[in-house]
């Protein structure tokens, strides 16, 4: 069975507030704005997640919020703790452990760990600015058996903000 990993930068986060934790920091104008324009994106590809992991931190999970609220079918969510600031293996610790049958996830997370697990996965380096999503396609049996050298983990696209048109 054909199975979908969205890997994807929180997005765009505000410094308006010098006396808030990193972890407390809120989207920005962009931010609100591009996190419901890449969930539209996915939904014109029909591409969407069935379980949306997110970092704990604010930027994230108002992320999630918002894709989740956006997207034709809302996933289920859940926010990892791990995820804040996280390496990659983090990641795919967490990707390892799942058990049910998702058949799309989306993990929402920070840089520079998910550029770089985007890297694992890819063997490339590949830019991922706020709010950008990888997109990759596995014929993987389960979620316990995913890693950077799968056979079958393919690279769908990585799509960023100011690159996608929702016109077409």
């Amino acid at each position: 069975m054909t199975k979908h990993l969205f890997v994807m930068r929180h997005a765009k986060s505000s410094w308006d507030h010098p006396g808030l934790t990193d972890h407390d920091r809120p989207l920005n104008p962009r931010g609100l704005r591009d996190a419901p324009r890449m969930a539209e994106f996915l939904n014109r590809r029909k591409l969407a997640p069935t379980l949306l992991l997110s970092s704990s931190a604010k930027r994230a999970v108002t992320t999630a919020e918002l894709v989740q609220r956006h997207l034709t079918t809302p996933p289920e969510w859940e926010v990892i703790n791990d995820f804040y600031l996280a390496p990659p293996k983090a990641y795919l610790q967490q990707i390892n452990l799942l058990t049910a049958p998702w058949s799309a996830i989306m993990l929402i997370g920070h840089n520079p760990g998910l550029e770089m697990l985007v890297q694992e996965l890819t063997g490339e380096y590949h830019r991922m600015p706020t709010a950008a999503i990888a997109a990759f396609q596995t014929e993987a049996n389960d979620w316990q058996s995913l890693s950077p050298t799968h056979e079958s983990l393919r690279l769908l696209g990585v799509w960023r903000p100011k690159e996608i048109n929702l016109t077409t």
